[in-house]
């Protein structure tokens, strides 16, 4: 990698956060719950999940970072078809 190439990684990183954010924010508001009370309802967590990776396209692994939770979880989660 360059140096150019690094930074360029950082921004595109520091985009996709600004990105989850705003979608966990937005969330937040329009349900009323803040975000620790959303990732103990499955329920909840799997339809902030869904919102996430539908306004962007951040990996599961970088959900997982950011919400502090399993990849494990987020996998099972979202192949889930059974409500909760």
């Amino acid at each position: 990698f360059s140096e150019e190439n690094i930074i360029d990684i950082k921004e595109e990183q520091e985009t996709a956060q600004r990105k989850m954010e705003k979608v966990v924010e937005t969330f937040c508001n329009k349900y009323s719950y803040d975000l620790n009370y959303i990732k103990k309802d499955n329920y909840l967590l799997k339809l902030l999940i869904k919102e996430i990776q539908n306004n962007s396209d951040i990996t599961n692994k970088a959900i997982s970072e950011y919400l502090k939770i399993g990849k494990n979880r987020i996998a099972t989660l979202i192949n889930r078809k059974h409500k909760y």
